[in-house]
């Protein structure tokens, strides 16, 4: 449940982040900047008798804690900014501080108070072989990372894009797609899906979970065989309608298209049943004006083969939501709906409900649609206020790289490392955890020690 909870919270965030971001302005590095002052709370009631005691030690530490900063981003989200502090709400000044800045899709910095003078950089899309090897070495269950990763940055599918625009959009003839163009596509992409590391970790961490997840795996795998048996071995034609673009197939079935008029956007993926055991298929809507906008997206990734040993369905994901604020702060009530069902994400619904105010107050919460009477599961609460932000935002690479690459630390920099935080940690931690309910910490400690993290976290 904490898992589902912390992914639809991710998916939020994203959708708070894309709403904060106008159009796009002659300064792309010209910064919208918001103050921010946030608390969280979670009902352990809404959890299994098994999960409940330990799931109320996190639900009082959120009560206990209150989250203060400021957030920044440069209008075309290229670059990003948040300073942020979590403040022990009986005694303020046992804080503990953060920044996060960078280039999301390339590399990020973290830096703290609880890491002394040193920052902590990584590149998202490295974050794939982090979760498989979390997963190897201590079973920590990252896995729900996988399938944020192409939202947060580009780089697992944008080589597959590419490939695509070389052979389709950018050949003059752009009325049909040849057999042998889509063979090209095809083996291009199964190169790509063997031998690119970004690729092979993120289809390892996204079919890891399943235990035996082979077939997830190999169906991620089958994309060019997928391609290529929808286009049934003939030509693809391409129509271009005014704001849109359809590929049909030689029998009439429109595969793929996309249509945008006015301040509406939409696409539909539909494929004809293949010889592999899955078929994907989705539509998408989006509404856009000045005060706010809606989406809703259906995706289904169904068996479409007789083989019944095999489950139904990897994936069937359901996510609406109507009057999202186009920007902050604004007097709005906005709603949202998402559901999952299937074995490569857990199967979970959740019902959204959030209300913002012209002075800045916010309140967002998540039910569950079959357990009305637990009332909100879990819920965020403050204020977000606009605030005006000094220069462009922008920064060089050697900015953000500076002390610890994440994902490439060993022996010598861990140790130089722990040589600099352990100071700080002596000197911030004692005061911060002072302040914290004990069931909270106890919490803590036993999913250190679930993982065995807790010997690696106490050693000198």
């Amino acid at each position: 449940m904490l898992k589902r909870i912390l992914a639809t919270l991710l998916a939020l965030l994203l959708l708070a982040g894309t709403a904060a971001v106008g159009a796009e302005e002659e300064n792309p590095y010209r910064a919208d900047s918001y103050d921010f002052t946030l608390r969280f709370r979670l009902n352990a009631d809404a959890f299994s008798l098994h999960d409940r005691e330990y799931m109320q030690g996190y639900a009082d530490l959120l009560e206990a804690l209150e989250f203060r900063g400021n957030y920044s981003q440069s209008m075309q989200g290229k670059y990003v900014d948040m300073h942020f502090d979590v403040v022990p709400v009986t005694n303020p000044e046992a804080a503990v501080s953060f920044r996060i800045f960078g280039r999301p899709k390339n590399w990020l910095n973290v830096s703290s108070s609880l890491l002394g003078d040193a920052g902590v950089c990584f590149q998202p899309p490295q974050i794939m072989a982090f979760v498989v090897r979390a997963w190897e070495t201590f079973q920590i269950p990252l896995f729900p990372i996988a399938f944020a990763i192409p939202t947060l940055t580009e780089e697992p599918y944008s080589a597959l894009r590419e490939i695509w625009a070389a052979e389709v959009r950018d050949r003059e003839d752009r009325s049909s797609i040849s057999p042998e163009t889509l063979q090209t596509i095809a083996d291009n992409w199964r190169e790509q899906l063997e031998n690119d590391r970004v690729m092979t970790d993120w289809i390892a961490a996204a079919s890891r979970p399943l235990g035996d997840g082979e077939y997830v795996a190999r169906e991620l795998r089958s994309l060019p065989d997928l391609l290529l048996n929808s286009a049934d071995g003939q030509t693809v034609t391409l129509e271009n309608p005014e704001g849109g673009r359809r590929y049909i197939r030689h029998d009439g079935t429109v595969l793929f298209e996309r249509q945008e008029k006015g301040n509406v956007f939409e696409s539909a993926l539909t494929l004809p049943p293949s010889s592999t055991d899955y078929t994907p298929g989705f539509t998408y809507r989006s509404e856009t004006t000045e005060e706010g906008s809606s989406l809703s997206v259906h995706f289904a990734w169904d068996r479409t083969s007789g083989n019944e040993m095999l489950p139904e369905t990897i994936l069937r994901l359901n996510a609406e939501t109507a009057q999202v604020p186009a920007s902050l702060p604004a007097d709005a009530h906005f709603t949202g709906a998402v559901s999952t069902e299937g074995t490569l994400l857990p199967n979970f619904s959740f019902l959204l409900d959030g209300v913002t105010t012209a002075e800045g107050s916010v309140h967002v919460a998540l039910t569950l649609p079959d357990r009305p009477e637990m009332g909100e599961v879990f819920s965020c609460e403050g204020s977000i206020i606009q605030v005006p932000r000094d220069g462009e935002l922008w920064y060089e690479i050697g900015d953000i790289i500076t002390d610890f690459d994440l994902f490439a630390l060993n022996d010598h920099t861990l140790n130089t490392l722990r040589g600099i935080m352990v100071p700080a940690l002596a000197e911030e931690l004692p005061d911060f955890i002072y302040e914290l309910p004990a069931s909270g910490c106890r919490s803590i400690l036993d999913a250190l020690e679930k993982y065995g993290l807790l010997q690696i976290v106490a050693m000198n």
